[in-house]
């Protein structure tokens, strides 16, 4: 066994720390990514890695596991969660799926948590899906969603864009800029209109 040089620990749990931190704050369970919690086992073992590449290029011991390999993994974990959460972006924002946007089409314009998990029943999809479609659809660039209060939500924009030959119909908000412009607009009066 390779103990982590005093330094080495005293960093590692530091960082941990942050991410325990980081979860305790999220107020709803069904948010929590339980992925976080498997960093700390992950790093620990990414800066074992590091210290035996070191020690296998005559760059280091292997006495104990120093600072350098430590802060290598976590530099490494961290790429990999930015990673994760611009795929997770990328999923979300280009194509939601077919399930999830049937789930997404039998809701209301405002509705709860559970509104959403009794319908995603009716689509084959899990509670934790539920939840996690909730969040990312709040929280990408361009949301769907709105959380107005703990566990109710509302749709920001249609379901379906509007056709171009309505879009001429608009009030003279977009100036003409295009269908994008318009669909914006709609959003913003959505927005603004909302008590």
């Amino acid at each position: 066994m390779l103990n982590m040089a005093d330094d080495a620990e005293a960093y590692f749990y530091n960082w941990y720390n942050g991410i325990i931190e980081e979860v305790n704050a999220i107020e709803d369970d069904a948010e929590v990514e339980s992925r976080k919690m498997k960093l700390n086992g992950n790093a620990a073992r990414l800066s074992l890695v590091f210290q035996v590449l070191k020690w296998a290029t005559d760059g280091g011991g292997m006495q104990c596991v120093d600072l350098e390999s430590v802060q290598a993994a976590i530099r490494m974990i961290g790429y990999y969660e930015e990673t994760y959460r611009r795929i997770q972006e990328l999923i979300v924002a280009n194509n939601i799926g077919e399930s999830k946007e049937a789930w997404l089409s039998l809701l209301g314009n405002t509705f709860t948590a559970g509104d959403a998990i009794v319908v995603a029943k009716r689509v084959e999809l899990s509670r934790r899906s539920v939840y996690y479609a909730l969040k990312q659809l709040c929280c990408q660039p361009n949301p769907l969603l709105e959380k107005i209060d703990h566990g109710t939500y509302r749709k920001l924009c249609p379901s379906k864009p509007a056709a171009p030959c309505t879009i001429a119909l608009l009030d003279g908000e977009t100036g003409g800029a295009g269908y994008q412009s318009a669909k914006s607009a709609v959003c913003k009066r959505r927005k603004s209109a909302r008590p």
